[in-house]
């Protein structure tokens, strides 16, 4: 069952907007759209997820109407369609949305969860690919936890998963906390058209708290190295470990862990 497409005043993302009672993932439900050139921007979210998926194959658990669940179709420009942008876009508009309404700093953990008080309340899925018109696609999925208490967690045994309730103790409207994330999503992405990549770089450094400290660095091929993470950027990461320095992409980097 689906709700007709909404459409609002948003500019960039959100302008159309389809809310579904249930589906098996948002992502897939946006994927489906891809042949649509105006699907720009589409978001489609939902009450419950039977299929929700996470990074590297891990599930995302809900309940109904407790989560934000929804996914954006975006056909972004060559200058920033890099999966490290349009990562580090949504952990940052969902780590905004958030200081609207806790009072402790949000944290992005490597490469793409939000932390709250040390509780991971959202978890961020890239899928991209090409449309069969040529055009570069991406569907950026969130699944942020709105009204889950700790026993749902303790019963599903997450000890490490939280809730805007568990870590505020308020009971929260989701569609509140939806609305005002779509807000963040279009206000961001008019922000990231006009100015590039460089307008998300100050809040990826401030967000994920990795820069100038002693990390573990795991990359994609296997290899880990540990050390200071002396540069975070788009354009290069740079680490400097005890024979050297290494220089890469992030999208070389699978994760980031900091030493304490």
């Amino acid at each position: 069952m689906e709700q007709a497409a909404q459409y609002s005043s948003r500019t960039w993302v959100g302008k159309q907007h389809l809310h579904l009672v249930e589906t098996d993932s948002t992502n897939n439900r946006a994927l489906e759209y891809i042949h649509q050139p105006d699907a720009h921007g589409l978001v489609i979210s939902a009450e419950t997820q039977t299929s929700g998926r996470g990074q590297y194959g891990r599930t995302w658990q809900d309940g109904t109407g407790q989560a934000v669940l929804l996914s954006v179709l975006l056909y972004p420009s060559q200058i920033i369609q890099r999966a490290s942008i349009m990562t580090a876009y949504g952990a940052i508009a969902v780590a905004q949305t958030l200081e609207h309404f806790v009072n402790e700093k949000p944290l992005i953990k490597w490469p793409n969860d939000v932390l709250v008080n040390g509780k991971k309340v959202c978890g961020i899925l890239l899928e991209g690919g090409t449309t069969p018109h040529q055009v570069p696609y991406v569907v950026i999925g969130i699944g942020l936890n709105v009204r889950q208490t700790q026993a749902y967690f303790d019963a599903a045994g997450l000890p490490q998963g939280g809730s805007l309730q568990t870590v505020t103790g308020k009971e929260l409207k989701t569609s509140d906390v939806r609305d005002c994330l779509i807000d963040q999503l279009d206000r961001l992405y008019g922000e990231l058209q006009a100015r590039g990549p460089c307008v998300l770089e100050e809040k990826w450094v401030e967000y994920t708290q990795l820069s100038g400290r002693q990390v573990q660095v795991v990359l994609h091929r296997g290899d880990i190295l540990v050390g200071i993470l002396h540069q975070q950027q788009f354009g290069q990461i740079v680490v400097r470990h005890p024979t050297g320095m290494w220089h890469g992409a992030p999208e070389e980097i699978r994760n980031i862990f900091l030493i304490r």
